[in-house]
């Protein structure tokens, strides 16, 4: 018989014994799914989605239906089952008798994506090489100090959906609004501070940090987007359970529904970053139904910010295999993946000297510094050290917020881009290192180990404030354009009308041309990234 151990007091209402595979929770009973390190199993809480009531079918409801307290159209029914099969009938005539979706609320492990700590400093923001930066590759960083002189995340709301922040740093405490813990019993009774039970618990703090630690107070780090503004969301916790597996995340249907759905309706943030996710494989294996979650993270994409859509930012997995992670790999989300000092992806033969691996596959979207990052810690002897500051947090877990970081830099610098924007421009000028880029993706070329590169926070930002200026399309329809990358700057006017064409590099200088119908354009500039602008449409050519 297998035999778990699990702390017999979860958050906020959980209380659950768990012996051999059988999960007991008051007069409740249901069996746990176990796949690899990995566990599942179903609460006696149901989630009803609704499309079609009537006020008259709404008022007549039975009184176990309760309206989600912020989620419209969502109804929570506790169950009076005492077992997984009474639980499935009730489920199937809920579903038949009112016309709805009825999904459970499952409790399961995820990946947080990090891995042991070490040291180092930020150069993740300036790569200078030596041995500060464990003699990693000069310029091997996110070009992040000269994109702070057009934007810092003035405005920007960035929601950290993770363990929780400990709201009392004093690095953060500035930056922070009102935060959510997906597991309180109210919307009012807590602001999203971790459980300080392992060390593990401090892994929200240390994405917060780097995201948008306070600048130039003297005290610990400074993050991407120093003046943005954090939302602490709890959506995960961590326990232990089943011996030599040791410390993991848990989390639930429920918490990670409640969690994104506070982020963008609720709190109305403007990205997302969330450090965590699971296999396909180990999703599959578990049968855990993400539906409702993956409809939740579309709402936001498509609805949030006005219309405009939350960048959502997830990393990929620390397992350096083919297989990006759960929600990563929507179409919806964008993947992270975690770059060295040397420009490499994270592997167990990179430059870092670390043995894990950065996962990458079809759905990466691009890189980000993932190892030694330094960045806030938890208060007190709980965090990953002493002193309230770790100089060595790394994983995709730590790519993950240098990028959402960076798609904060944007959204200051032009608040009026799209989430489809904001990927456009973060992979166009995410830069080609280290691998050959030699397929061809939607947005451009691209690499199985890197995708579209490790990111370029100065590009990024020049080309949101000045090629995407009141844009809203990605391609220069009249224009043919050269191979790119290349070793010069052709397009040709293949419309029927003059064209006037705007050629702006990354400093912002404009130049104009003039192309008659057919007329073909050439020139052979200095080695960097282009923007072709025409009729508010717009292209990158990279000369190299």
């Amino acid at each position: 018989m297998i035999f778990w151990t699990i702390n017999a007091q979860l958050p906020h209402g959980f209380s659950w014994g768990v012996v051999g595979k059988t999960v007991v929770n008051g007069n409740f009973q249901t069996q746990v799914r176990t796949a690899g390190k990995h566990l599942c199993f179903e609460t006696n809480t149901l989630i009803v989605r609704n499309k079609t009531w009537e006020p008259n079918i709404i008022a007549s409801l039975p009184e176990n239906f309760n309206p989600h307290p912020f989620i419209p159209n969502i109804y929570l029914v506790k169950s009076t089952a005492k077992d997984a099969e009474s639980l499935k009938q009730e489920k199937e005539l809920i579903e038949k008798n009112w016309n709805v979706d009825v999904f459970y609320n499952q409790v399961f492990t995820m990946e947080s994506t990090t891995d042991d700590p070490n040291f180092n400093r930020q150069w993740a923001i300036e790569n200078l090489g030596g041995p500060l930066n464990y003699n990693g590759t000069i310029g091997a960083d996110m070009e992040v100090i000269p994109a702070w002189d057009y934007a810092k995340g003035l405005g920007v709301k960035v929601a950290i959906l993770d363990s929780g922040i400990d709201t009392l740093h004093p690095d953060l405490m500035s930056n922070l609004l009102p935060g959510f813990d997906a597991y309180a019993d109210s919307l009012s009774n807590t602001h999203g501070y971790p459980t300080p039970n392992f060390s593990s618990d401090g892994h929200g703090t240390a994405c917060a940090g780097i995201v948008a630690a306070v600048q130039d107070n003297a005290i610990g780090t400074t993050g991407i987007a120093p003046e943005a503004r954090l939302i602490p969301v709890r959506i995960f916790y961590y326990m232990q359970y089943a011996g030599n597996i040791g410390v993991q995340p848990f989390t639930s249907t429920l918490g990670l529904l409640n969690g994104a759905a506070y982020a963008w309706r609720i709190a109305d943030c403007d990205i997302m970053s969330t450090s965590a996710g699971l296999s396909t494989l180990f999703i599959q294996a578990l049968q855990i139904d993400t539906q409702i979650i993956n409809d939740e993270i579309d709402s936001a994409f498509y609805q949030g910010r006005n219309g405009l859509g939350v960048s959502m930012f997830f990393s990929a997995g620390n397992d350096n295999i083919n297989d990006v992670l759960w929600p990563a790999n929507l179409s919806t989300t964008l993947a992270v993946g975690a770059s060295d000092m040397c420009d490499n992806r994270k592997s167990p033969t990179d430059c870092s000297g670390e043995n894990w691996g950065s996962t990458f596959g079809d759905y990466l979207d691009f890189m980000a510094p993932g190892v030694k990052i330094a960045t806030t810690d938890m208060l007190g002897a709980n965090g990953f050290t002493a002193n309230a500051l770790t100089l060595t947090f790394n994983g995709t877990s730590a790519a993950c917020p240098n990028a959402a970081g960076v798609g904060a830099l944007l959204v200051s610098a032009n608040p009026n881009l799209t989430n489809e924007q904001v990927r456009q421009i973060l992979c166009w000028t995410a830069e080609k290192v280290t691998y050959g880029y030699d397929s061809m993706a939607v947005l451009g070329a691209w690499d199985l180990e890197a995708g579209y590169g490790r990111l370029n926070a100065h590009l990024a930002v020049v080309m949101a404030i000045t090629a995407l200026s009141g844009t809203q399309n990605s391609a220069v329809q009249p224009l043919a354009i050269g191979a790119n990358p290349s070793t010069i700057i052709e397009f040709k006017n293949q419309s029927s009308e003059l064209q006037v064409v705007q050629i702006i590099n990354t400093s912002g200088q404009h130049s104009i041309i003039r192309l008659e119908p057919n007329e073909v354009y050439k020139s052979s500039p200095i080695k960097g990234v282009y923007f072709v602008k025409c009729k508010g449409q717009m292209a990158k050519i990279v000369v190299i």
